[in-house]
């Protein structure tokens, strides 16, 4: 038996095993070895390779796109307090009397002792003018 051309087909089946790899890119998932990768729906990213699962968007953001790396936080001003939301509608406004100035938050802030906000989805509260006073 000639070992070289026995290294050559160990070679060769190697390679063949090699093509035979799936590999599944970020905004993807694999099931199991004989199926193609599966796209994360909308609600849900992969924001790494190879991956078996994907992952909720987080508390304060969401993503309504399919195939998806990452999620996409809710503007200043608005709040989603639930995982694995699919539309930016999901956002709420803060309420009169609240605000939020960071992106991506679960709830709004009151606007606190003397300040106030008579709008929907701020992000600040406007101080009372001279002689006013707002004590909640």
């Amino acid at each position: 038996m000639n070992p070289l051309s026995s290294q050559s087909n160990h070679n060769t089946a190697d390679a063949k095993e090699n093509v035979d790899c799936k590999f599944c890119a970020r905004g993807r998932k694999y099931v199991d070895q004989d199926s193609q990768c599966q796209i994360c729906p909308a609600g849900e990213y992969q924001d790494q390779d190879d991956q078996s699962s994907c992952t909720p968007c987080g508390i304060g953001k969401y993503n309504d796109q399919q195939g998806r790396a990452s999620c996409t936080p809710c503007g200043t001003g608005k709040y989603n307090g639930q995982q694995g939301q699919s539309s930016e509608a999901s956002c709420e406004s803060c309420g009169t009397g609240k605000y939020n100035v960071q992106l991506g938050q679960s709830s709004c802030t009151p606007c606190g002792t003397g300040k106030y906000n008579v709008q929907l989805g701020q992000s600040s509260c406007t101080p009372c003018g001279t002689g006013k006073y707002n004590g909640q």
